[in-house]
């Protein structure tokens, strides 16, 4: 009689939400990738093929960012009520549909429109896909789960803009917009594929122990009011170091590329963010996330006046570390204090003006930062952004008020494995 033997060698397959992450993690990189990718071309190819320019740029421009922000609480609360596979594969299909449009765009009305949906649709599944992320994380476990998954911003932003020039480059406006409709394709079918491999998502329950059930808007808005405008504080800052950190240290003296020139020290900021964030994962789920958080704060503070007074590469080296290091907890201490002020039933729609808090705080960083680079120099959009810091410092240490509630439970099985 033979007995067989399982083999102790073999490898244990991964818990299917380990699987599951990697999969909303690949979507919402490629969709960031699209996104990114397309917003460094569009100027030019609207120039290409309709002439436009000016303000009709900007608007066109624009429309995709104040989309998103308007989406974002929507598509959470949707997300809260129909679930989050629902949720995000509406809005990739929506994506997938504007990017079409693009090819087909015969005026530039029809291209505000695409960008409309491309921005919509790319909220709706970043923001269904966040949400999933929380509340499918257990409480020891979210701040490495939302480390990780904030990277695909920066990754998306990273190798967007290189895949869409190749692709511009090489087949013009319809090579283009055939590569972002592909990735928005790519990101929808990424996507799908997790929640196919997902344990079925656990139905909340019908209230939160003390009677309530879903937030009013009013309620949600003041429920997320401190993190979220400790968040609005933090991305007006990054604004400002993206958009006008080139104009500044140029106007003091250096070159706009090269190897020593101003445009390098981006990619130093990036790493420093990625390999900060790889490192303080851990510590996000050992601290408090309000202490950790305003060490951020204080720190990115210090980077932006030092970013301020730069005036050579070296300077400005050792700046864009510091607010790379700084930059690289607050997404998911923020996030997690977010989610803990929600109940479960309307998690999804607090995430979602969460969310939007951080597109306002990036518009109010670039339209502020020019109007004070305009009259007093770009050294004060700096200051202020550092100042800026300070109030979200502020905001955090601020007690809640006596009906503030925290929400800190989490599923004891993580999708991260062991």
């Amino acid at each position: 009689m033979w007995i067989t033997f399982r083999s102790s060698s073999r490898p244990r397959r991964p818990p299917p939400r380990t699987v599951a992450f990697w999969w909303i993690f690949a979507a919402a990189t490629i969709e960031n990738a699209a996104f990114a990718g397309s917003s460094t071309i569009l100027p030019e190819d609207l120039t290409t093929r309709f002439g436009s320019q000016g303000w009709v740029i900007g608007a066109i421009a624009a429309s995709g960012p104040l989309a998103t922000l308007v989406v974002q609480p929507w598509a959470g609360a949707f997300a809260d009520r129909r679930g989050h596979r629902t949720t995000g594969i509406i809005g990739g299909c929506a994506a997938v549909l504007g990017a079409l449009l693009m090819l087909a765009g015969g005026s530039q009305w029809l291209v505000a429109l695409s960008r409309v949906l491309m921005g919509s649709g790319g909220a709706a599944l970043n923001t269904a896909a966040t949400a999933w992320v929380v509340a499918l994380t257990p409480r020891g476990r979210q701040g490495r789960a939302l480390s990780i998954y904030g990277l695909s911003v920066w990754i998306g932003m990273a190798l967007g803009p290189v895949v869409c020039s190749s692709a511009y480059q090489n087949g013009g406006s319809p090579g283009l917009w055939l590569c972002v409709a592909s990735l928005a394709a790519l990101s929808l079918l990424c996507y799908h594929l997790c929640f196919r491999v997902a344990p079925r998502e656990p139905k909340p329950p019908a209230s939160d122990g003390h009677g309530a059930s879903r937030l009013s808007w009013v309620s949600l808005l003041g429920a997320i009011a401190r993190p979220g405008g400790a968040a609005a504080a933090a991305w007006a800052a990054e604004a400002v170091v993206m958009t006008y950190t080139i104009v500044h240290l140029t106007g003091h003296g250096m070159a706009p590329a090269g190897v020593w020139g101003a445009s390098s020290v981006f990619p130093i900021f990036a790493v420093s963010v990625i390999v900060s964030r790889i490192g303080l994962a851990r510590a996000v789920d050992r601290h408090r996330p309000a202490v950790l958080a305003c060490a951020s704060l204080a720190t990115v503070a210090c980077g932006c006046l030092l970013l301020g007074s730069a005036a050579n590469f070296a300077v400005a080296a050792v700046a864009m570390t510091v607010l790379g290091f700084g930059f690289a907890s607050l997404y998911p201490t923020l996030t997690i204090l977010a989610a803990e002020a929600l109940p479960p039933r309307s998690r999804g729609a607090g995430l979602g003006l969460f969310q939007a808090a951080t597109s306002l705080g990036t518009a109010v960083g670039q339209f502020g930062g020019g109007v004070s680079g305009g009259l007093f120099g770009t050294t004060s959009a700096y200051v202020g952004a550092g100042a800026l810091q300070a109030v979200g410092v502020m905001l955090l240490l601020a007690r809640p008020g006596p009906k503030g509630r925290r929400y800190p439970e989490r599923p004891d099985d993580g999708m991260t494995g062991t």
